[in-house]
């Protein structure tokens, strides 16, 4: 499974009925944003089957950025039994740098939760 684009309500009811979530928040007026949009892409496939990975582009619902606390896009927040465990605002624009943090920070918050996973 690829990431999904839902609305916010969607999210919700995404987060609450799956035990690992990655919520992707971004806009495709940024090139930061689409950029990472596509490295989050392919980290959703090196996941399959371990985290849900979702998508939420703030253009249409820009409500979202005030209720999450969101100042820069891209951002990542990662669930765990419903509970906001990690997030990441901004990127470094260059993929193996951008690829080994997403990887290792994912994988250092879910351990801190008593979960191992390997990306």
């Amino acid at each position: 499974m690829s990431v999904e684009e839902l609305s916010p309500r969607e999210v919700e009811y995404v987060i609450k009925k799956n035990k690992i979530v990655l919520v992707e928040y971004t806009t495709k007026t940024k090139r930061e944003a689409r950029y990472f949009h596509s490295l989050v892409k392919d980290f959703s496939f090196k996941v399959l089957n371990k985290i849900r990975v979702v998508s939420v582009n703030v253009d249409n619902y820009p409500e979202v950025k005030s209720k999450e606390n969101i100042l820069v896009l891209p951002c990542l927040k990662l669930f765990f039994n419903g509970e906001s465990i990690w997030e990441q605002e901004g990127c470094f624009m260059d993929y193996a740098k951008d690829m080994l943090i997403l990887r290792r920070s994912i994988r250092e918050a879910l351990k801190d939760k008593g979960l191992r996973i390997r990306i």
